[in-house]
């Protein structure tokens, strides 16, 4: 009897669409991963809080579908996947805002790509802080 784990290594190439609708996740499986060649990934009506990287090899994903879960924001990795036309996702999700998000996926990329290096930005001032080298 062949293993899941063999299934995954030997076919996984071919899986070009990927449902994992309605499936009560909580968490992303580390075995998505494996799903490299995945076009559409349909995520939606689940309770999933954070996108994790596990989808940040999927370079071939042009369609995200997470409506329906618990996330705030979606992640800046998404700006990676270049292939990615369409992300499908509530309106409760705050970052990015609705307004960005209606303009298109160029935006969405540009408006992720700003807050990672806000952020990081934000992390080094915190460190230099943290050394005694900048007061507030």
């Amino acid at each position: 009897e062949k293993s899941l784990r063999f299934y995954l290594s030997e076919y996984s190439s071919h899986v070009l669409e990927l449902k994992l609708s309605e499936d009560s996740m909580i968490l992303l499986p580390p075995s998505l991963s494996k799903f490299a060649f995945v076009t559409k990934l349909d995520l939606s009506s689940n309770q999933i809080e954070v996108l994790t990287n596990v989808i940040a090899g999927m370079h071939s994903l042009t369609v995200l579908d997470v409506r329906h879960n618990r996330l705030q924001h979606l992640p800046y990795f998404l700006r990676n996947l270049r292939a990615l036309t369409h992300v499908y996702c509530d309106v409760s999700v705050s970052l990015p805002p609705l307004e960005v998000r209606e303009m298109g996926m160029e935006s969405i990329f540009a408006y992720l790509d700003l807050c990672e290096r806000y952020e990081a930005r934000t992390e080094e001032v915190e460190k230099v802080r943290g050394k005694g080298r900048l007061k507030a």
